[in-house]
């Protein structure tokens, strides 16, 4: 698997370098709210 992941993604180092780039670029649109149901 690795080798394909290799392939189609690069090497380690530019996957992280990507996801760094991504995180810069993205924006947080909204937000959610959730609400945990105990049932007895």
């Amino acid at each position: 698997m690795d080798p394909i992941v290799e392939k189609v993604m690069g090497k380690e180092d530019q996957r992280r370098a990507t996801t760094i780039k991504r995180l810069d670029i993205r924006e947080i649109l909204g937000t959610k709210t959730m609400r945990e149901i105990t049932l007895k």
